[in-house]
């Protein structure tokens, strides 16, 4: 539960220089590590300012988490970005993109609907035409989709 959201920002922190604040942090990643990524700035949003998702899932859905209800809540994007949204901020900036054939398309469409773009959450979706469920899809499309840019304006640049 920690791994990511702070053993590893500690390590780049330990050997490289970085951006004090959370507007040098953000995720990339793309299926399982989208879902991390998108689920770590809602629930550290006083540390991670923004997240590039590909074909994310928004809620926990293994079998796993049956008996666990508080901790599945906890890791469920839909009910961060509502707490979020409650709490009034800070402001997150979630770039996502999903391949329209994907075999099973994450409810990205609610989930922007609902909370895009309103409060503190802001969004930026692209559904990649003819797009799978794979690198060879998302990778190119974070460029002619517009999401780096998008992210990169939000974000604060490295300094010599």
């Amino acid at each position: 539960g920690t791994w990511l959201t702070e053993d590893v920002p500690q390590l780049i922190k330990e050997n490289f220089r970085t951006v004090k604040s959370r507007d040098g942090w953000a995720f990339f990643g793309s299926s399982t590590g989208a879902s991390a990524g998108l689920k770590s700035v809602l629930q550290k949003p006083d540390k991670f300012k923004a997240v590039i998702a590909s074909g994310p899932d928004i809620v926990p859905d293994s079998l796993l988490w049956k008996g666990h209800e508080k901790e599945r809540a906890d890791n469920n994007s839909k009910m961060l970005a509502q707490r979020l949204t409650a709490k009034g901020g800070p402001e997150v900036y979630l770039g996502l993109q999903v391949g329209s054939t994907e075999p099973v398309k994450p409810p990205i469409d609610a989930f922007v609907a609902k909370y895009g773009n309103k409060g503190p959450v802001k969004t930026k979706y692209h559904v990649i035409q003819g797009g799978r469920h794979n690198a060879a899809t998302y990778v190119p499309n974070m460029e002619s989709g517009g999401l780096i840019q998008w992210i990169s304006r939000h974000m604060q640049g490295p300094v010599a």
